[in-house]
């Protein structure tokens, strides 16, 4: 049986498996509204390519350094500062996870800012993946999410964040251009599905990702309020309907064009 199959929670699912399923996520889903072509060519024709930048790495390493620091995942470090090096791109591997050897103690100390403002839970589940049907009238999507941690008894999930700018209006802007909002209101309603009970909730735990701010006082916590978590919802819940729908995935329109919504001139 391939994850996929059937609805639930799975443990243990590795990022390969997990990324190679070709079911809606939160990512596919606003590449999706973004332009449906643009989701067919780098979600359903092509494999996800392993992302080499600097962020994304130290966020991985981060990563798994909060929640799985028994995992059997190998950190390997490079000599060159550059992530596109010959170096760094031959340090990629299944259970691998590349980083500059200058970026490496920064990331660690990060970790341990988490870790002593919002402590290990050895009771909480970490890296869930969950398979959910969504049901809209007579249609019905099959959708993925994969979750941090889960906090069952008290119906909380947690996402962890390591971001340059942290204050409360920039991880709101950060927010809508990334989809932060959408990912908690898809995660909180396919839990309410595969776990039901009371409505769960869902935490941002952000580090401030400065070069010299290796203390508790750049490490925070987040959440949305109830309107912004129902308008998500509805933007993500229209994009599902259109989906279970759709054999053809349409590509730019043509039309006219004006430069007056830029607030920038030329003088």
């Amino acid at each position: 049986m391939s994850l996929g199959d059937e609805v639930g929670l799975f443990y243990d699912v590795p990022d390969d498996e997990y990324h190679g399923l070709k079911i809606p996520s939160n990512s596919s889903i606003r590449k999706f509204a973004e332009l449906p072509a643009l989701y067919e060519l780098e979600y359903l024709k092509h494999e996800e390519d392993e992302d080499m930048t600097q962020a994304f790495q130290m966020g991985k390493v981060f990563e798994v350094l909060v929640l799985e620091p028994h995992k059997a995942v190998q950190i390997v470090t490079f000599s060159t500062k550059t992530y596109d090096s010959k170096e760094a791109v031959g340090c990629v591997g299944p259970q691998r996870i590349p980083i500059a050897a200058q970026d490496l103690p920064k990331v660690e100390q990060w970790v341990k800012c988490m870790l002593e403002r919002y402590p290990f839970n050895p009771e909480t589940k970490k890296q869930v993946t969950g398979i959910v049907d969504f049901e809209f009238g007579e249609k019905k999507v099959r959708a993925k999410i994969r979750m941090d941690e889960v906090d069952f008894e008290n119906r909380i999930i947690y996402d962890y964040k390591l971001m340059r700018a942290i204050a409360p209006e920039q991880f709101e802007k950060d927010a809508w251009e990334k989809g932060y909002d959408t990912q908690n209101a898809l995660y909180c309603k396919a839990m309410d599905i595969l776990a039901p009970g009371d409505p769960w909730k869902f935490v941002f735990r952000v580090q401030m990702k400065h070069p010299y701010g290796f203390d508790t006082r750049f490490t925070t916590k987040y959440w949305f309020n109830t309107e912004s978590i129902e308008k998500a919802w509805s933007h993500v819940s229209m994009q599902l309907q259109i989906m279970a729908s759709t054999t053809a995935y349409r590509g730019y329109r043509e039309g006219c064009l004006s430069t007056e919504r830029f607030k920038w001139g030329r003088g």
